[in-house]
């Protein structure tokens, strides 16, 4: 029987380069008995349209970008012929969104799509973990970045505690996976350079099947950067100068708006330092039942419990106010400008359509007239007149 290794992430943990590698060494990885299927992969994203596929059939959203036409019934016999017609016997199914099927949805229903999808294979689950701290941090910087967020990282920290259903519960999804696939088949590895091979993620992932990731080509250290920490402050104070922006708004009303924003911002940051060891005592529980269910080595990855502490100092810090001001206010005064010119171009393209409208008016009005002689010339035998339509056409009269 064939193996599907369902390789579900975690987020913020080198999914990117590994996709990156896996698809551009498809051929070569085949020759060593390792399928990566291009059936619904995405060269960066993985396997994204077969997750979107599943959450499409159940009702949910999906990106706006992956833009689905196909029924996930035809997109898995896809799939699954292209395994069936494979002489690998080691299949590598990669997207870290399987593990949002733990989040925020009801979560057996979608479990049981995969488990029906996937009947007839032997099916591991492949699962990357880092520090719980650190990748909060680093799913925060990843949503900043993207410019969507605009809370301090206080509360934000807040709003991860008090919500269980969230994938920064890693054990959580782990114990859903293992429910439908079996505990001893959950496959547990440590995002954390002194416990990777070589100390890459992509070395690493590929020993499992006795693969050197060495001998291939396509190897990218980071394909998505994150930013430095004492930058994620100042993008959040952009990201809510950009969310206070209403097209046709004067400048002065959109900078009143993000002045106000911020002082909220500023009442947030003042709430107080961020005690890292008093939210690794809270998520302690959590910590522990990974490392006892899945992977004991996940311990040792706290044995220096406030390693992170100074990034998340640099987060709180940030800019002084006079600073955040001084380039937020500069920022809007950027954009208001640039949103004047594009105004001003618009306007012009409106002028040019309206001059090339009235040009066509005219020359309809010719060809109506000139459709008028001929008739009469026709109709008492005359010459028809030489003024022809290319003429007209020509003169632009």
């Amino acid at each position: 029987m064939k193996t599907v290794y369902l390789h579900i992430g975690y987020f913020k943990t080198g999914t990117t380069a590994l996709q990156h590698f896996l698809w551009h060494n498809r051929d070569a990885l085949a020759e060593q008995g390792v399928l990566y299927p291009e059936t619904g992969c995405l060269e960066q994203n993985g396997h994204v349209h077969l997750v979107s596929s599943i959450f499409q059939k159940h009702g949910h959203k999906i990106p706006v970008w992956l833009n689905e036409t196909f029924k996930p019934e035809a997109i898995w016999s896809a799939l699954r012929a292209e395994i069936d017609s494979s002489d690998c016997q080691d299949i590598v199914l990669s997207n870290e969104h399987f593990c949002s099927f733990c989040h925020n949805y009801s979560v057996e229903p979608l479990l049981a799509e995969l488990g029906s999808l996937l009947e007839g294979y032997n099916v591991k689950i492949i699962s990357y973990l880092r520090r719980i701290d650190d990748y909060i941090l680093s799913w925060y910087n990843q949503i900043i970045k993207m410019g969507n967020c605009t809370i301090s990282l206080n509360r934000y920290i807040d709003l991860l505690l008090g919500r269980r259903d969230h994938h920064l519960y890693h054990g959580r999804i782990l114990n859903l996976f293992a429910g439908q696939y079996e505990q001893e088949n959950i496959i547990v590895r440590l995002y954390d350079r002194d416990h990777l091979k070589d100390g890459d993620v992509v070395a690493d992932f590929m020993s499992l099947f006795g693969v050197d990731a060495g001998e291939f080509s396509g190897r990218e250290q980071s394909l998505n950067s994150s930013l430095a920490p004492e930058y994620i402050s100042l993008r959040q104070h952009l990201n809510v100068g950009w969310q206070s922006c209403d097209t046709g708004r004067y400048y002065h009303e959109n900078v009143n708006d993000v002045l106000r924003n911020m002082a909220q911002m500023d009442a947030d940051a003042n709430q107080g330092k961020i005690d890292v060891e008093e939210m690794l005592t809270t998520l302690w529980p959590h910590i522990t039942e990974i490392a006892e269910r899945y992977c004991p080595e996940y311990l040792s990855l706290y044995d220096d419990r406030l390693a992170v502490q100074e990034k998340y100092e640099k987060i709180s810090s940030g800019l002084d106010q006079e600073q955040q001001q001084r380039f937020v206010v500069s920022s809007m005064s950027m954009l208001c400008k640039e949103n004047a010119q594009l105004k001003l171009e618009i306007r012009k393209l409106r002028a040019d359509s309206d001059l090339l409208v009235a040009g066509l008016q005219r020359q309809t009005s010719q060809l109506n007239e000139l459709t008028k002689l001929f008739t009469r010339a026709l109709g008492s035998g005359m010459q028809p007149p030489r003024r022809t339509v290319s003429h007209l056409t020509a003169t632009g009269s």
